[in-house]
């Protein structure tokens, strides 16, 4: 494979693969839909991969394993001088529900990639959006969302020559490895900002671990991805911050209660 294997073809795996749904994606937006979780761990009998997900190693070994964590099923994707991929169609009117939603948690970063450097152009692990033109269904554009060795996180990369792969650091570096991670972005916000035009269909998503080109080692978890109409993280950080504060506000209630209470039986015995 090619060292720009981060394209188009790398991600469709074959534009049949994606493309077996696409008759599926909904061709006018407006309407409002609930929200669309996809978990990549649902598996039917006789299956070993996640239902309607697909698999592909590219390069070296790669391993995908459906596991068991603290009482709940997660995916696990790890290579070794490898990069390995899953993949599946999707029918989400994101222009309804805009904004994706998350959980990854990054066990071993592949050793000193950069993502600036077609030669070392490596992720821990990374989720993929795949976008059709309605006007062109030839044109396709990549939106990506990385967890990089070191740049900061907001970084926008293109890939080298290829400038329809586009992704952003949402997080960087190793001081969260081993921890589940909580994501959200806005999809909408993002591919305007980025490519500076519409999006038209989103077509497909791909979940990628790469340790190819740093002739490393890399493992990631990933949990359940939602598209949802709003942003969800800081609507129930707000409303834990107003669960806190009317128990901090019961808190002095009672006290200041307890302290009169306290005096008037003082100023009684005395």
């Amino acid at each position: 494979m090619p060292t720009h294997k981060i394209s188009l073809t790398f991600l469709l795996g074959g534009v049949g693969v994606l493309g077996c749904a696409i008759g599926n994606v909904p061709t006018t937006f407006g309407a409002t839909t609930p929200p669309s979780l996809y978990e990549p761990t649902s598996l039917s009998r006789m299956e070993t991969l996640p239902h309607e997900w697909s698999m592909k190693v590219w390069e070296g070994i790669g391993q995908v394993q459906v596991v068991q964590e603290d009482h709940r099923k997660v995916l696990r994707l790890e290579t070794e001088q490898g990069c390995i991929s899953l993949f599946r169609s999707l029918t989400v009117n994101f222009q309804a529900n805009p904004v994706v939603s998350w959980e990854w948690n990054v066990l071993t970063l592949p050793t000193a990639a950069a993502g600036s450097q077609s030669s070392r152009d490596d992720h821990g692990a990374a989720l993929y959006l795949l976008f059709s033109s309605r006007e062109a269904p030839s044109k396709k554009t990549i939106l990506g969302y990385i967890w990089d060795n070191a740049r900061p996180v907001g970084t926008i990369l293109v890939r080298p020559k290829d400038p329809t792969v586009q992704y952003v650091v949402v997080r960087s570096g190793p001081d969260q490895l081993g921890r589940w991670v909580t994501e959200e972005r806005n999809v909408l916000a993002d591919y305007r900002s980025i490519y500076g035009e519409e999006p038209s269909i989103l077509e497909g998503m791909s979940l990628v671990v790469d340790s190819v080109q740093t002739g490393s080692k890399a493992a990631s978890l990933f949990g359940p991805i939602a598209f949802h109409s709003e942003v969800q993280l800081a609507r129930e950080i707000q409303d834990q911050g107003g669960e806190q504060s009317q128990a901090t506000s019961k808190t002095k209630l009672l006290g200041a209660l307890l302290m009169y209470l306290g005096l008037k039986h003082a100023q009684e015995t005395n």
